[in-house]
């Protein structure tokens, strides 16, 4: 609880502060215009990305992404599609930071084989665990 709403800290001094960075923006697909973000045609240029950095491995390293993503857009890159997994919340904020838009696989076999049949459970929480975690990015 804040401070400012009356929590058990009598000094008033503020515990815990967050910043969270939001994004809001308006998405249209359009049959005669194509897809138009904010009221703008945009063609995305896109690329699949996998969660591995190459030679530094699979741990996320924000500056090694921040260099790939600054590559990409020199590329004319403006959209990642994530490949297989979820992508790491620290690369959704960076992708907002930088413009960058994403497609993200809501779900890929975690636990299951592929050759299992999917239930609407299994994609019901994959699609809610997405949502929350990225509910308040804009490039997703």
């Amino acid at each position: 609880m804040d401070a400012a709403d009356g929590d058990a800290n009598s000094n008033r001094e503020v515990i815990e502060t967050v910043t969270k960075r939001i994004g809001f923006g308006e998405i249209v697909l359009r049959p005669d215009q194509g897809f138009l973000l904010n009221g703008k045609k945009m063609k995305l240029n896109g690329v699949c990305e996998h969660h591995d950095l190459g030679a530094l491995g699979s741990a996320f390293h924000k500056e090694a992404l921040r260099r790939r993503f600054l590559i990409l857009k020199e590329m004319g890159v403006n959209a990642i599609r994530t490949a297989h997994n979820m992508p790491a919340k620290e690369l959704m904020e960076l992708a907002d930071e930088m413009g960058m838009l994403v497609v993200s696989e809501a779900y890929d076999m975690w636990e299951d084989q592929k050759r299992l049949m999917i239930t609407r459970d299994f994609l019901r929480i994959g699609l809610l665990s997405m949502f929350m975690l990225f509910r308040l990015s804009f490039s997703f």
